[in-house]
This record gives C-alpha cells, structure tokens and sequence, in this order.
C-alpha cells in the first residue's frame, strides 16, 4: 500500500460537466456578487515515483480574448486535456468546448461561472477538429494541456487555491479503496477520480453534495496506473484513501 497526502483549500464555485449538479448562472443573468478564485499552486515534498508507459505529450495551445467569443479550430488528439483557465469580469462566465461526437456533439461545458475565476477543468477528448464557444464580460485566456505522464508519484504534499480543480497526477495500486472526503464549503462538492487518459473510472463518482460534507465511499480501482481527481468545491476539502492516503494529515 502506498500513502499519498493530499490538502487542498477552495475558493469558488463550480458545475460538473456531466453530474446533476446545481447551475447557478445562464448567459443572461447577471449578479452584483462576482466570486474570484486564486491562482492555483501546488506544495509538495520529494516523493518516488511510478513509471507507467507513455505518448510523446502534444504542446499546449494558448488562447485568448474578450467578450463573446468563438476561437479559430484547433486540433485535439484523443486522450485527457486539462483547460486552464483565467477570467476578468463581473458577468457570466461560460466556456463550452464544440466539435465532440457523440453525445457531446452539442458541446462539453468545461466552466459556467459568475464574476473572475481561476480553475481547471479535465476532460476526455476525441481526437479533430474543436473550437471553444466563450461567453464573458471581460478579457479571459485558457491553456489547454494534453499530457502523457509517464510516471507519478505515490506520496506527497499538496495545497490548491482555486474551486475548479484537476488535481496533479498520482499512482493507484489495482483493488478496493475507501475514500474518505470533508467539504467545509457551502456549494457544490463533487469528486470525480480519472486516469490519466482522462475517463472517470467506472463507479467512481465519489462525492456530489452541496454544503458542509463528511462522508465515505468504496471504490474498485481496474489496474496499477496513473490517475488524478477532478474536484468542485468552495472551501476547505480533503480526501482520504484507503492503501493510499489522500487528504489532509
């Protein structure tokens, strides 16, 4: 069994793309309460690491604007994507990303916020053509990341500052692991664990609260590999595994 620590502090609030949780914006609405998130960091300590096998990881693609905004086409291969995103203003702030097959063919929402955000939003992509569909007030920029990690570590420290969260990548030993969560925020809880292809694993939905959380789920984690936690939150979290320790100390 390995330990991995993980403690994160978050600021803001954000929807699930797939998860019935709650929205609490449309692109006409307008709010006298902007909610700003910071940057988010990570601390960690010197920890091993597991090496899996891996593909050559493609360059970010940096994009920007203000306002309403459709981007120029930008190509996706297929596997995880990580959307960085940064927002100025004190509207609406939705972000959908257009050009999925299938039952995301009218678009992935990746961020549906009010007033400046800071966050980051992991997604399975299919490889083509994609734009990003931006709603905003104000100038904003999103970095889209496509990595192939080739190895993770199985301990550490680490601290977030930021609602939306996609978590650096950690390693998972195949079998049953409890995850114990605390929420201190009073919005939207929701943990959803990936591997590093970007698909939620089966049964995985870890948490979808809303308020002040503690709580406890058992889950079958399929094979020894890579995998990090997509996170909504807007307070302190922690999340606690068991045969690997994530959360708070």
């Amino acid at each position: 069994m390995c330990n991995f620590v993980l403690l994160c502090i978050a600021v803001g609030c954000a929807g699930e793309q797939d998860q019935a949780s709650q929205e609490t914006t449309s692109s006409s609405e307008e709010t006298s309460s902007g909610q700003s998130s910071s940057t988010s960091s990570s601390e960690r300590t010197s920890q091993p690491e597991t090496a899996v096998s891996s593909e050559t990881e493609p360059a970010p693609i940096e994009l920007s604007g203000n306002g309403d905004t459709v981007t120029d086409t930008f190509d996706l291969e297929s596997g995880l994507a990580i959307f960085r995103m940064s927002y100025q203003g004190e509207r609406n702030f939705i972000v959908k990303l257009l050009g999925e097959p299938g039952p995301y063919a009218n678009g992935v929402v990746l961020a549906n916020e009010i007033g400046s955000f800071q966050g980051s939003e992991a997604s399975q992509t299919h490889a083509g053509p994609h734009v990003l569909d931006v709603q905003a007030s104000g100038p904003w920029t999103i970095t889209i990341e496509q990595p192939r990690p080739s190895s993770a570590p199985e301990t550490g420290n680490y601290g977030y500052h930021t609602g939306k969260t996609a978590t650096d990548f950690f390693y998972l030993g195949q079998g049953s692991k409890r995850f114990d969560m605390t929420h201190q925020g009073n919005k939207n809880f929701i943990v959803w664990p990936l591997d590093k292809n970007g698909a939620r694993v089966t049964g995985g939905l870890l948490a979808n609260e809303v308020g002040p959380y503690e709580g406890s789920r058992a889950i079958q984690v399929p094979r020894d590999d890579i995998y990090l936690l997509q996170v909504e939150a807007d307070g302190t979290w922690s999340v606690k595994v068991e045969g690997l320790n994530l959360g708070s100390s």
